[in-house]
């Protein structure tokens, strides 16, 4: 069989994936963005002996809220024709039945980036800035810098930091490996410290680097980078896919219909560990 290769997908490989038996998920969270240092408000006081009073050593915050994800369903058809079935020199059914699996897994990822939350999962990209992960100005209107890059990678504390990864589309990796200090040198090595036989490193400021097509384009107001620990995203599978191949209903027209179907939500359930650069001065 003579096909393109598929784009890769990143996000569920990298995410916290669960299962849920309704459909709607809600998960228990801690409520704090004061800081990056505590888990909440809870604070301890020094008293002494004798407080001062019977509640000055109380937290005022609210420690507990909720999140509710929602279940959403995903459909694929493919009519193919009964001739075909049966003069096919290969299994044409079955090789169907892989494209359209093909088309959940980067439907999916596309959703998990992008997705409006509307009918489909809650895309990273979507929440930025609001109950999201915060975006960091790349410095300059419609590119990026190097300044930004390094302002984006140290925004991540530091605890989340052993999973983290950049996450961008090949022709946004170009930009940077292009980016160049005053006196012409490539800021991104394209050498390798170990040798002209050794590979060039594909890390960048230490962190490894994944290409998605599915990441936006460098563009004003644009947000071309997702730096990061993923797990900070929750993918929620109820039902896996599943492929039904339909010969009754369309006999009259020759034609047998294979019917994929899937059930599952996203959401970013811990925005801290993710940040997005955002092309802005």
């Amino acid at each position: 069989m003579i096909k393109k290769i598929a784009t890769n997908a990143t996000i569920r490989t990298r995410a916290r994936v669960g299962t849920t038996s309704r459909d709607i998920a809600k998960w228990p969270k801690i409520v704090y963005t004061t800081d990056d240092k505590y888990t909440s408000g809870v604070r301890l006081t020094w008293t002494g002996e004798s407080p001062t009073s019977s509640t000055v050593h109380r937290v005022t915050d609210p420690v507990f809220g909720l999140y509710s994800i929602p279940i959403h369903t995903a459909m694929a058809s493919m009519p193919i024709s009964n001739d075909l079935i049966e003069d096919s020199a290969f299994d044409i059914a079955g090789i169907s039945s892989d494209f359209m699996a093909e088309s959940f897994v980067l439907g999916e990822n596309d959703a998990f980036i992008n997705g409006s939350g509307i009918g489909r999962p809650m895309g990273i990209l979507s929440q930025v800035d609001g109950d999201g992960p915060e975006s960091v100005k790349s410095g300059t209107a419609a590119t990026l810098l190097s300044n930004g890059i390094i302002d984006l990678a140290y925004k991540l504390p530091a605890q989340y930091e052993s999973n983290a990864a950049f996450i961008m589309a090949k022709a946004t990796e170009k930009v940077i490996r292009q980016l160049k200090t005053t006196d012409g040198f490539y800021i991104w090595p394209l050498n390798s410290p170990m040798g002209g036989f050794a590979p060039a490193p594909k890390e960048l400021l230490g962190f490894q680097t994944l290409r998605d097509e599915f990441m936006p384009a460098i563009a004003a107001n644009s947000y071309p980078i997702i730096f990061g620990d993923l797990r900070g995203y929750l993918v929620l599978d109820r039902v896996g896919i599943s492929v039904q191949r339909l010969s009754e209903i369309y006999a009259e027209t020759n034609i047998t219909l294979l019917l994929a179907r899937k059930r599952l939500g996203g959401q970013t359930i811990e925005p801290w560990r993710i940040k997005v650069q955002k092309c802005s001065a």
